[in-house]
């Protein structure tokens, strides 16, 4: 009678050092790295459509924790308040704060909208369907939102890009405020 819910003691186990914001751009890139998988090993091995949906689910989780990863991080050097966990909330946030700062170029601010546009149409969409190579989705008031693996593949490369240059950024701005820390000390 082996179970995994009490297979790990809180009084062992060992405290994970990073940063809240560093362990979100470790999951962003996590999510990006399978998106990247589904579409170069998987797609071409199965040929299914299906999985467009599925790679545009990453690359929005994607996405979402890295622009949560740079807000998370303005909010530890207390350069901003709290902020909603919401994406769109983010990205309007992201959009004021970070990119001008940060000289992130303006296809990064028009992907996120994209993606939010995508990931809106999964959820709220009440027909999907394939028509040869595409993935067709449909709102109840007949907004058609097409996929395909070009499509993908282009917003999988922009997310690929913002990732680096949100670890970037991220990284950039630790050694500076641990510079200063040291200066202060």
């Amino acid at each position: 009678m082996n179970s995994d819910l009490f297979s790990k003691d809180w009084r062992t186990e060992k405290p994970t050092t990073a940063i809240k914001h560093q362990q979100l751009v470790a999951k962003a890139r996590r999510e990006v790295d399978l998106a990247d998988h589904l579409v170069y090993v998987t797609m071409p091995l199965t040929e299914d459509m299906k999985f467009i949906l599925a790679v545009s689910e990453h690359i929005y989780l994607a996405a979402s924790l890295a622009v949560e990863a740079m807000l998370e991080q303005y909010r530890y050097y207390k350069k901003i308040e709290a902020f909603p966990r919401n994406f769109i909330a983010m990205v309007d946030l992201w959009t004021r704060e970070v990119q001008v700062k940060c000289n992130f170029e303006r296809k990064y601010a028009d992907f996120l909208r994209r993606v939010q546009e995508v990931k809106h149409a999964m959820d709220t969409s009440s027909m999907r369907f394939k028509r040869r190579d595409k993935y067709i989705l449909t709102s109840d008031v007949y907004d058609l939102k097409v996929l395909d693996l070009e499509t993908v593949k282009k917003y999988l490369l922009v997310a690929k890009d913002f990732i680096d240059k949100s670890e970037e950024v991220i990284k950039e701005e630790d050694e500076r405020q641990s510079v200063l820390r040291e200066e202060n000390e």
